[in-house]
């Protein structure tokens, strides 16, 4: 017999038709690993598109925050911030927290949170 006749009297290739229980399969998968793509895809433009943390701005916020309260509660926030901002020792976080456990501390707490800003950077 002639190869070429052959093949053209061979049927065409067919597939098994799926069950209804591998039609939902291949649903739930198809539907899930969609799902993982937008996932992935979120989670790259979320790294690209994120609001980045400026600690200078953040610092600023506090030391505005404090500027409407009262005198002592302005201290103590001042002296809270320089404590948990500057390493011990360095100016002037000794001034603030020794202000602290004075009666009255005298400080001039505008150019204390002057200095303040100065040191951290802002």
């Amino acid at each position: 017999m002639d190869p070429a006749a052959l093949a053209t009297e061979l049927r065409p290739v067919r597939w098994p038709v799926p069950t209804e229980a591998e039609g939902w399969a291949d649903g739930l998968l198809a539907f899930g690993l969609g799902l993982l793509a937008a996932l992935a895809l979120y989670g790259l433009l979320r790294l690209v598109l994120a609001r980045r943390n400026d600690p200078r701005r953040r610092l600023r916020g506090a030391i505005a925050a404090a500027r409407p309260l009262a005198p002592a509660e302005r201290h103590l926030a001042l002296a809270r911030l320089a404590a948990r901002e500057l390493p011990p020792g360095v100016a002037p976080r000794p001034a603030l927290e020794a202000g602290l456990y004075l009666p009255e501390p005298g400080l001039d707490l505008d150019a204390e949170e002057r200095r303040l800003a100065r040191a951290l950077g802002v």
